[in-house]
C-alpha cells in the first residue's frame, strides 16, 4: 500500500545522469558512474539530515503533521488501521 495516506512520506529523485531512460542498458551504465556515487552520497546525506531533524525538532514534525493533516485527503477505509 501506500504509506503516503497514513503518514507523511517523501519520495526524493536523484539524478545520475542527463537524457537517459531508467531501465535501459545505458542506464544501468549511467548508475555505476563516479557521478551517479557521487549524486547518491550526497542524497544519502541530505536524507539522514532531514530525518536528524524530524527526529530532533519537535516544532517540525508538528509543522509537518499539521500540513499533512490539512493538504492530504483522509480515506475512510475501515480495513486500514490508524496508528
Amino acid at each position: 500500500g501506500n504509506v503516503m495516506i497514513k503518514m507523511p512520506a517523501i519520495h526524493p529523485h536523484v539524478k545520475i545522469c542527463d537524457n537517459v531512460v531508467g531501465h535501459t542498458l545505458e542506464f544501468r551504465d549511467a548508475a555505476i558512474s563516479e557521478r551517479a556515487h557521487d549524486a547518491m552520497v550526497k542524497a544519502a546525506k541530505a536524507l539522514a539530515a532531514t530525518g536528524y531533524e524530524l527526529f530532533t525538532n519537535a516544532s517540525l514534525r508538528d509543522e509537518v503533521m499539521k500540513e499533512y493533516k490539512e493538504k492530504v485527503p483522509q480515506y475512510q477505509d475501515t480495513s486500514i488501521e490508524p496508528f
